[in-house]
């Protein structure tokens, strides 16, 4: 969401964005989505990183967290500039010279307040595209690097105001008269952000989850957090793991780990209830968006 939107507020920028959507423009400003797995982001050194977030992750490559923490700091340190969400506590550890940090809380060099969708930062107020305090956070990163580029103010509110999100996140379409959106969340960091975005939206609406976890590794090494996350929901369904090509599939593994869990086990989406007064999360980063379409269709 952060790169496709800081593609837009720098026009005329090439970008590789995550969704796997790219922009080639004509002016010297390339934005990349890097991605920390098999420390593939060391490779690179920027002029500015933004830095949103350091959640443990990739435990079928990183031993520990600190392990994690420390590649993230060797990149830190490869950039000449890092804008950072100073309010993360793994971020509050690695912080350096090069670091500008943002966040709510008042020890940051930037700070802003967020309500129901709005945004005040440095004297301004910015609606944003989407509610959910995850994607206020998202946005001042964004805005901070803008502001550096040399952005005006109205210029910025102007994209926030066409801004469109990139497919799998919060994707919305309908299916039986029910809202229903389409998530990459596979993180329980992320699955609790969609919720709170969803929550915070439809306020009167019980909100249900079909979840895809995404490779036994990832599902065991966080299965307490999964747990606590996923719990949040009125009702969780549990769509098989997604084992990618990473790992073999061990239907054993997975029984242990769904029966710790304790929601509702699915083999495909037909077996759920749908009730047009629920709203309904469909979340992972496996195939679950094709199974959704299949759905659709």
């Amino acid at each position: 969401t952060t790169t496709k939107l800081l593609s837009e507020l720098i026009d005329d920028s090439n970008a590789l964005i995550g969704d796997g959507s790219g922009i080639a423009g004509s002016n010297n400003v390339f934005i990349l989505e890097a991605c920390e797995y098999k420390n593939t982001f060391l490779n690179y050194y920027p002029n500015i990183t933004l830095l949103l977030n350091i959640d443990y992750d990739h435990p079928d490559f990183f031993k520990n967290e600190d392990e994690y923490v420390s590649s993230f700091k060797t990149f830190t340190r490869q950039s000449n500039i890092v804008i950072a969400n100073g309010d993360d506590k793994n971020i509050t550890g690695i912080i350096n010279e090069r670091f500008i940090t943002y966040g709510m809380n008042q020890n940051n060099d930037i700070t802003f307040t967020y309500n129901n969708g709005v945004v005040n930062v440095l004297g301004d107020e910015f609606i944003m595209p989407v509610i959910g305090l995850h994607y206020a956070y998202d946005f001042v990163g964004a805005f901070i690097i803008s502001k550096l580029l040399g952005k005006k103010e109205y210029y910025i509110k102007y994209i926030l105001n066409n801004f469109k999100l990139p497919k799998r996140r919060l994707q919305l379409f309908t299916y039986k008269d029910c809202i229903c959106v389409l998530d990459y969340a596979h993180h329980p960091t992320e699955i609790k952000c969609v919720y709170s975005s969803l929550s915070e939206k439809y306020k009167d609406k019980e909100i249900v989850c079909c979840f895809q976890p995404h490779t036994i590794s990832r599902t065991k090494a966080f299965i307490k957090d999964f747990k606590i996350a996923l719990a949040l929901f009125d009702e969780v369904y549990l769509l098989p793991i997604f084992s990618s090509v990473r790992e073999l599939k061990n239907e054993e593994e997975e029984n242990k780990l769904y029966n710790y869990l304790n929601f509702k086990n699915i083999d495909n989406i037909k077996q759920i209830e749908f009730n047009k007064n629920k709203i309904y999360a469909f979340l992972g980063a496996g195939d679950i968006d094709n199974i959704v379409n299949e759905m659709k269709k």
